[in-house]
């Protein structure tokens, strides 16, 4: 979907850049406006928290891809994000490598993690999965207690 975007934006550049007077060469058209973080903050964007499964990454996808068509930002910075985010190997140094990995963590473990401040990726990833296993974790024994409260609660009441 998002190269179709790519694709559609390109030719809409050229077909712009083609409409200049005269057979001289085409110049390239610059965006009308550029779209800096604090504008696409101002849209809103939903945080994906990792839980929600496919269909939950589906519905974010679709919604952060709205969020970018709304905010005006170009296409391309959104498709240059994702390389970086995914191609971390390609990072110059193993700071950027964890910053990086960090910035796309839950937010119910991102200051745990950063305030850690781990060295190396694999030091990232490990202290991100124990914590978020401690989460869950406490997230499963509370839900438990809670139903079991609610049956006790339930069993005084008849």
């Amino acid at each position: 979907m998002i190269d179709r975007e790519i694709q559609r934006n390109t030719t809409k550049t050229q077909d712009d850049a083609s409409q200049n007077s005269g057979g001289g060469p085409k110049r390239p058209v610059q965006p009308a406006c550029v779209c800096s973080y604090t504008d696409f903050m101002k849209c809103q964007p939903l945080n994906f928290k990792g839980t929600e499964g496919i269909v939950g990454l589906s519905y974010w996808l679709e919604k952060i891809e709205s969020v970018f068509h709304i905010s005006g930002c170009a296409i391309d910075n959104q498709r240059f994000q994702e390389l970086a985010l995914m191609c971390t190997k390609f990072l110059a140094d193993e700071d950027e490598k964890v910053d990086k990995y960090i910035s796309g963590l839950p937010d119910n473990i991102h200051g745990n993690v950063m305030f850690a401040r781990p060295k190396t990726l694999d030091e990232a990833i490990e202290l991100a999965n124990d914590l978020m296993d401690q989460k869950l974790c406490t997230y499963a024994e509370r839900q438990a207690e809670n139903k079991r409260k609610l049956d006790n609660n339930n069993h005084d009441q008849q």
